[in-house]
């Protein structure tokens, strides 16, 4: 079955969940079972993203003891699991669970699990959890840390920001993250501010001027000279019609105009999530960059759901809220779309993956010739 069908059924179910909640079945027994769900849809899957198989032959690589992973935290949890070559499989699954756990006890702590879990799907937050596994672990211990925001407990937020670092060193960025939130506790822009800023931020994109700036300074630092030409590193040859930074500068503009008729506590959250369209925007093209506006993630995902929740806010910015984010959730599924396979599957016990470009098996003859390791016993 199609994942984008897949995640599909998922919602459906979900929403199913709550509407039977709220006609009388427990809360908790029902907030369980979505979390299961969502789950085992995570933990159970195999190769469904793009990054998948650069992460087996990562464990691989640990495994027999030929890697150099920065991040201490994620190298000992995969080596925790080396006793069998399938042991990612395990690895792969305590990261859902971390990930599913930490977006899951946010939204009900919130009152808000059915649309916390729209946009998180629709938005393809899941879609990067299961694909950049270090650093969504990382994003999901940072949403962990929210209540320490929230109340300005930052010796415990730092503790936990530190465990972060040790999956995905990016994580350092949620510190001034955290100064933000306080400052926009104090202060809320106003609307014409946000939106000057935002079309500022456009334009500076559509000059390209950001971009030949940033691959100057990183070609400065030796480390990064043979990254720059690397497809992930930028996105700048693939931009065409632009349709989905047109699309996020919608959601952004919508954001900026409904922030002030949230109540008091979630104003904050959604200043943030207009910060995380800023760095969206203006980093679209240099994909090393914009990934540090991921851990932003959550305070979209509460913001559109808030919005949806709210009784002050009229129906019509629901509607459109609501069909922009199937548009983005659409694109994915025209581009992007694999088959859903579980680690059941004969696909995981011969090791065939798909390639990242051409949905070929050449990823298993890449994993056999890079470590001269039989996969299939």
């Amino acid at each position: 079955m199609s994942t984008f069908y897949l995640y599909i059924i998922l919602l459906f179910l979900i929403f199913l969940i709550e509407d039977l909640k709220r006609k009388g079945y427990s809360d908790k027994f029902g907030n369980r079972l979505i979390f299961i769900m969502v789950l085992l849809f995570s933990a159970l899957r195999y190769d469904i993203t793009r990054d998948y198989f650069n992460y087996v032959k990562l464990f691989t690589e640990i495994r027999l003891a030929d890697s150099e992973v920065s991040e201490l935290g994620y190298y000992y949890l995969n080596h925790l699991f080396s006793f069998s070559k399938y042991g990612f499989i395990f690895v792969f699954a305590f990261c859902s669970f971390v990930c599913v756990y930490s977006f899951h006890k946010t939204f009900v702590r919130l009152g808000m699990v059915d649309w916390g879990w729209f946009f998180s799907i629709t938005l393809l937050v899941v879609l990067m959890m299961n694909n950049q596994i270090r650093q969504a672990v990382s994003m999901s211990i940072f949403t962990l840390a929210l209540p320490y925001i929230e109340k300005r407990k930052f010796l415990k937020f730092s503790i936990l920001m530190i465990v972060a670092m040790l999956f995905h060193f990016s994580a350092v960025i949620c510190f001034p993250f955290y100064f933000a939130f306080q400052f926009f506790k104090k202060i809320n822009p106003s609307k014409g501010l946000w939106l000057l800023l935002l079309l500022t931020t456009y334009f500076v994109y559509l000059s390209g001027v950001l971009y030949d700036f940033g691959i100057e300074v990183f070609k400065l630092f030796p480390q990064y000279i043979h990254y720059v030409d690397r497809e992930f590193f930028s996105s700048r040859d693939e931009i065409k019609s632009g349709l989905g930074i047109l699309l996020m500068l919608f959601l952004a503009i919508i954001t900026i105009l409904l922030k002030d008729k949230s109540s008091k506590r979630f104003i904050p959250y959604f200043n943030m999530a207009i910060l995380y369209f800023l760095f969206f925007i203006i980093f679209s093209d240099l994909r090393v960059l914009q990934r540090v506006s991921r851990y932003l993630y959550i305070f979209v995902v509460v913001s559109f759901s808030h919005i949806m929740l709210s009784s002050k806010i009229i129906d019509y910015y629901k509607y459109i809220l609501f069909t922009a984010a199937l548009l983005w959730f659409g694109r994915y599924g025209y581009l992007s779309d694999r088959p859903y396979r579980t680690v059941f599957s004969d696909y995981c016990r011969k090791g065939v993956f798909f390639d990242r470009e051409d949905g070929t098996k050449k990823g298993e003859r890449e994993l056999k010739k890079y470590i001269n390791y039989d996969f299939v016993e």
